[in-house]
């Protein structure tokens, strides 16, 4: 039904405000349109390889393949990460090289070719 998707908005967007409070405000560059919402695993991310998560809107219509989604950390060496669609979201591996406040970069291209990235806050700690 449809009576689901008001909450899942309310939800992505709780989410999103609960990351940008972490580190500062998201950047945004590219289609306005398209939005993203970032998972990780474990919270917060340690130093080494956290899963990914990502959930991307288009207009607040979820976006489903043939589009694409790749993570980066901001500054760090290596291509950036394709994510694979899973059970509703889009999801990978992603490595955080040091500890301390990060972006991870999320770009997102659709099947018609617009394009955003959006730069999210991440703070990353030491393992134990």
């Amino acid at each position: 039904g449809t009576t689901g998707a008001p909450v899942r908005i309310r939800l992505a967007l709780v989410l999103a405000l609960a990351l940008s409070a972490c580190g500062g405000a998201a950047d945004h560059q590219g289609d306005e349109s398209l939005q993203a919402t970032l998972r990780l695993s474990p919270t917060p991310p340690m130093v080494g390889e956290a899963g990914v998560g990502v959930q991307v809107t288009d207009g607040g219509i979820g976006l489903l393949p043939p589009a694409e989604v790749t993570v980066a950390v901001r500054g760090a060496s290596g291509p950036p990460e394709s994510l694979r669609f899973e059970g509703g979201s889009w999801v990978g591996i992603l490595d955080f090289p040091s500890p301390g406040d990060v972006r991870v970069d999320v770009k997102i291209t659709t099947p018609d070719g617009r394009t955003a990235t959006l730069g999210l806050p991440v703070r990353v700690v030491r393992r134990p």
